[in-house]
């Protein structure tokens, strides 16, 4: 982490861990996953590169679409039949083909794409857990920076690391959900078994 730790919990819980490590083993893949699927599902008979996104907060994968080739029409097409490349839209925005969620060609293609959560969107989506926080504000108070928890899976167990308070800005504090999987580790605990 960028900045040091100052919350840190752990989970034990077996539907937890085995998500995580079930995403780790899909990212160890990722690359060969995207490989395949460009190779069974290409745009058109050109040699095309992917472009494949990373949300640095969550750790989630995915593979984005195909790279612009000098001589595609990119511009608005408003109906979908008239697509150069049927089942793909350009968009201009991040500079490559995607999949037309207007067409059920765009649609299936969509769906069938490579993605792999971060292990912060498995913790949010089964745990609750807060993985934005705030780590830094401004003089009348206002959110100046945002991190996620660092979740790491070791010996079956699962470990959060903040770089600030998660529940900062709750009114209500951690829910049951949370705490129903997550128990806080003692600074000085955690920093010992780093060595440091």
């Amino acid at each position: 982490m960028t900045r040091p730790a100052t919350h840190v919990y752990r989970s034990t819980t077996q539907e937890l861990v085995a998500a995580l490590l079930a995403a780790e083993k899909r990212r160890d893949n990722f690359k060969a996953e995207c490989d395949d699927w460009a190779d069974t599902y290409p745009m058109d008979s050109l040699d095309r590169g992917y472009q494949i996104r990373y949300n640095g907060h969550t750790g989630d994968r995915w593979f984005a679409g195909f790279e612009y080739v000098e001589g595609d029409d990119t511009r608005y097409v408003r109906k979908s039949a008239e697509a150069p490349h049927p089942g793909w839209k350009f968009n201009r925005r991040i500079g490559c083909w995607v999949a037309d969620p207007r067409t059920e060609a765009g649609k299936a293609l969509a769906r069938s794409m490579p993605y792999v959560k971060g292990a912060a969107s498995i913790a949010e989506q089964i745990t609750g857990f807060p993985t934005m926080i705030i780590v830094g504000t401004t003089r009348d108070g206002a959110g100046i920076a945002c991190a996620a928890a660092e979740i790491t899976v070791a010996d079956r167990t699962a470990t959060a690391v903040c770089a600030g308070d998660p529940f900062e800005r709750s009114k209500t504090g951690p829910s049951d959900d949370f705490l129903s999987y997550w128990t806080p580790m003692k600074l000085s605990d955690y920093y010992a078994e780093q060595g440091l």
